[in-house]
């Protein structure tokens, strides 16, 4: 149509003017052309406005020129077409969004007046398709005012978020260079019916005009990103180098990445492969309950689930529905305000390790682009992180090995010092009557003593021997069970017969107290495979200590049967419970006790020592069940014979 009157077309599918492209050469006329074609009428007067602002016009293009050749980053250059823009066209807001064609996104790279949070400088937004192909078809300057936009919004919600901040009518031009679309220039006002076609024309002019300024800064700033971003993965490499503790490999770490991709936000996390844990290790920005250092959560309530899924970074936001339902970070209205998290996963020896998370207020923050960093990042740390966290996790368990080393040593040695206090006293009572009786035969002659005294001394020392003898003895046998150098006579035992004859032994025992047996065994009778000697110990151990604890004309149970694979015996007296607190330390050499008959009743506390300690070597378990109505019931276990005939060499 060059020559022709310029007419707005009008789309009525999608309800939106826009006018065809055309060259600046057919919308421009110079002034020296048209006064030769129409020279000045003899009275015409001094001022014409239309001329005004073909010279404002003419300037304002000249000096958009003259950016051509200033060697100004891409925000001078911004600042200073939005100055001249503003000259000639109103506007309450003028930003500008560069095109990837590819993801079908634009992403705000400017923006002057009124601050639209949501289309902010950083925001990305998907391209509204209809708008896209109707530039592709013919590309145009685009009225939109606010009938139209309350249309749009219908079908483009992004849009409400415009309306909200008051601008009411729209014009935007795309912006190509070297026919490929690069950007989108967009005015905004208040006024509900600002833009006319003739400023659509206008702003054609100078965005074709400004198109390989933008261009060109845009460029350079690509390239200064580009170099930004090489200096700090060299710098992360560097890092990685180092031998730095993790949280310093951390903190560093969110420093360098911070210049590259701004957070609100900044989180590392480790998972736990056998148990499907993860553990926030590092957090800096924002508090999210839950999420907090050393907190730990199921992997399926994170991001990190769909990243381990993927095995590739993730981009979620708050303004996805189907995000905001399934990520706690949204749903939870104290979460710092976070509308989008971008996490890449870390990977050590080809095992995903953890994750790199970043957090934004931004609802549109993080194009593909940066989630592509992000990856290549997680990617050149993630074998530094794997090591350390391999040796933080071995320093500390080296360390928690060494304090339960030093405690075993503690113990070891409190029941060293307490053994031999024990030890100590025990031998001191036979050997002080052995003693006195050894001092009255060296200091009485024997004319002076008579066939009883005489008689008595020897039997107090007898008496003595007889229990330095047995206190040894079962010293020897606790140390030499305890360390299973034991040996022991194997043989087929019918339990019924051993029981039996444990009872008829201390059977003389119990009726000096009225005390009697009710004795329950299985038929037929368990069969074990024992050390007859030393389990008939344990047994006799079991009845005389139910015996002596308990109560005069008592009835002492004994119960003989199979369990699960074993033989159990169990023994009940009816006495007095065990203290609480004496429950943990019952078979402990040389432990009485704290309750009062503990003190009244002759022992030495080895009995269940040395019982555990032989019920241990065949393979079996020993325990008590507490029973406060009637007292405390001990019992132990023995694997069943699987085979009834004898051993050869029985």
């Amino acid at each position: 149509m060059p020559g022709g009157e310029i007419r707005p077309r009008h789309n009525p599918a999608a309800r939106i003017i826009f006018l065809p492209i055309r060259p600046v050469s057919t919308l421009l006329l110079p002034m020296s052309a048209k006064r030769k074609s129409s020279p000045p009428a003899e009275n015409q007067a001094d001022a014409d406005p239309d001329r005004d602002k073909r010279l404002l016009e003419l300037t304002v293009l000249a000096e958009i020129g003259q950016l051509m050749t200033a060697a100004l980053d891409v925000n001078d250059v911004y600042e200073r077409f939005a100055e001249l823009a503003g000259r000639m066209l109103q506007f309450d807001r003028i930003a500008v969004a560069s095109i990837d064609v590819e993801a079908q996104t634009m992403t705000t790279t400017y923006e002057a007046g009124v601050h639209v949070p949501a289309w902010g400088p950083g925001q990305t937004r998907p391209l509204f398709r209809p708008l896209a192909d109707m530039i592709m078809e013919s590309p145009g300057a685009i009225l939109v005012d606010e009938e139209l936009a309350r249309w749009v919004v219908t079908e483009y919600p992004e849009m409400q978020d415009i309306l909200d901040a008051g601008l009411l009518s729209t014009l935007a031009v795309p912006i190509f260079n070297e026919d490929r679309h690069i950007a989108f220039l967009a005015l905004n006002s208040k006024d509900p019916r600002a833009y006319t076609a003739e400023d659509g024309e206008l702003a054609e002019r100078i965005v074709a005009q400004v198109a390989g300024v933008i261009a060109n800064a845009e460029l350079r700033a690509e390239l200064q990103q580009e170099v930004e971003q090489r200096t700090t993965l060299a710098e992360i490499g560097r890092l990685v180098a180092s031998s730095v503790e993790l949280d310093e490999m951390y903190g560093t770490l969110a420093g360098l990445i911070r210049g590259l991709l701004p957070y609100e936000r900044f989180t590392v996390l480790r998972i736990d492969a056998e148990t499907d844990l993860v553990t926030t290790d590092y957090v800096v920005g924002v508090e999210v309950p839950g999420r907090a250092a050393g907190d730990i959560t199921l992997v399926g309530e994170t991001i990190l689930a769909r990243v381990i899924q993927e095995r590739a970074g993730v981009r979620i936001t708050a303004d996805n529905e189907e995000d905001r339902t399934a990520y706690p970070v949204f749903s939870d209205s104290e979460n710092g305000g976070l509308r989008t998290v971008v996490m890449a996963p870390l990977v050590s020896q080809g095992h995903i390790i953890g994750g790199i998370a970043l957090g934004s207020k931004q609802g549109s923050a993080y194009s593909q682009a940066a989630v592509e960093l992000l990856e290549r990042i997680a990617a050149q740390v993630g074998g530094a992180i794997g090591a350390a966290q391999l040796r933080a996790q071995l320093q500390a368990q080296s360390q928690a090995e060494s304090d339960e080393r030093v405690e075993q040593l503690q113990q070891i040695d409190a029941l060293r010092i307490q053994f031999l206090q024990m030890v100590t006293h025990e031998f001191r009572t036979p050997l002080a009557s052995l003693r006195v009786s050894r001092d009255l035969l060296a200091e009485t002659p024997l004319a002076d003593l008579d066939a009883n005294s005489y008689g008595r001394l020897i039997n107090n020392m007898g008496r003595g021997v007889d229990r330095l003898d047995s206190l040894v003895t079962d010293l020897l046998d606790l140390t030499i069970a305890q360390a299973g150098e034991l040996n022991l006579n194997i043989a087929l035992v019918d339990l019924r017969d051993l029981v039996s004859d444990a009872i008829e032994i201390v059977s003389p025992l119990t009726s000096q107290r009225n005390q009697e047996f009710n004795i329950q065994i299985e038929t037929p009778s368990p069969l074990v495979r024992v050390d007859r000697q030393r389990i008939e110990q344990v047994v006799l151990n079991l009845l005389s200590n139910a015996h002596k604890y308990s109560d005069e004309g008592a009835v002492i149970e004994v119960t003989v049967k199979k369990i699960n694979g074993n033989a159990e015996v169990r023994v009940t007296g009816k006495g007095p419970d065990i203290p609480e607190q004496d429950r943990p330390h019952m078979f402990e050499p040389f432990f009485r006790g704290s309750g009062p008959q503990s003190r009244t009743i002759p022992g030495r506390g080895l009995g269940l020592s040395i019982a555990r300690a032989f019920v241990e070597l065949h393979g079996g378990q020993i325990g008590f069940d507490s029973i406060p109505e009637t007292g405390p019931s001990f019992y132990f276990t023995l694997p069943l014979s699987s085979n009834p005939e004898p051993l050869e060499d029985e």
